[in-house]
């Protein structure tokens, strides 16, 4: 296997491999999305520009906690599914989902928010010390570029990468609305 690191910047690029197990099937989902963080963590400088239109090859976000409800949104292919269950969900119960094939127009809205918010900033984890209930939330999103996974508890971060516990900054606010804009939902994220 070969690795292309760039001069400029010092970020791995993801091999052609991993783009080759694109696929709906779970476990090579998986398998790519764990190697598009094994690979991602490998850069010396996140601050790399992420791209500014099309689709990402990775992009899954979740956010949920105790009393919240769980919200997921994930890319399959060229659709993105968002789901919402409540916190007492129960494998009986319903989950809100929805399936929507974003424009060209809504993926550059979707990069230049992300960009806003500072997503190419953000560090792995986010964690608040001594709170054990409350939010979660994790991110993946790669391209051919980039690849950006990052997650937190309790704990959120702003266009600087910097920390702030238990209460979302602006910036990620913007990130989740941006999440709602893509998925075609309000108020889900």
């Amino acid at each position: 296997m070969e690795v292309a690191l760039y001069d400029t910047n010092r970020c791995l690029e993801l091999p052609d491999f991993m783009l080759a197990l694109r696929s709906t099937r779970p476990a090579r989902r998986v398998l790519t999305l764990v190697a598009s963080i094994v690979f991602a963590s490998a850069c010396s400088d996140t601050t790399a520009p992420l791209q500014l239109e099309g689709r990402p090859t990775i992009l899954e976000f979740s956010i949920g906690g105790f009393g919240a409800p769980s919200r997921q949104l994930e890319l399959r292919g060229d659709t993105v599914i968002a789901r919402r269950r409540p916190f007492n969900w129960t494998s009986t119960s319903p989950t809100d989902s929805v399936r929507v094939i974003p424009s060209a127009e809504q993926w550059r809205a979707f990069w230049s928010a992300a960009d806003a918010a500072g997503v190419q900033q953000w560090h792995v984890q986010y964690n608040a010390e001594g709170i054990v209930d409350g939010e979660g939330w994790s991110l993946s999103v790669a391209s051919r570029d980039r690849a950006i996974s990052s997650w937190g508890s309790n704990a959120y971060p702003d266009r600087n990468g910097r920390e702030h516990e238990t209460q979302r900054p602006a910036e990620f606010e913007a990130f989740l609305n941006a999440l709602n804009v893509l998925a075609g939902v309000s108020g889900w994220f």
